[in-house]
């Protein structure tokens, strides 16, 4: 497994927020199916922050290679 850089699933990152950080106008990002919360330790306030022009796309199983195969 390389290091994480979100373009593949080998190498997605650990969580949505470093996904979030780095995604950059025009990325999509794609999320694993799931539930996905902020840390027992974070902020109540906390949120995940969406950036302008970036695309997110969920119900995947983490072997897709195009958008039509998720669920």
């Amino acid at each position: 497994m390389g290091s994480p850089d979100g373009m593949t699933w080998a190498t997605a990152f650990p969580n949505l927020n470093t996904a979030l950080s780095a995604a950059q106008y025009g990325d999509q990002v794609w999320v694993a199916a799931g539930m996905y919360r902020q840390p027992a330790n974070a902020d109540r306030s906390s949120s995940f922050i969406l950036k302008n022009g970036v695309k997110i796309y969920g119900g995947f199983n983490g072997s897709e290679t195009t958008l039509t195969q998720r669920d």
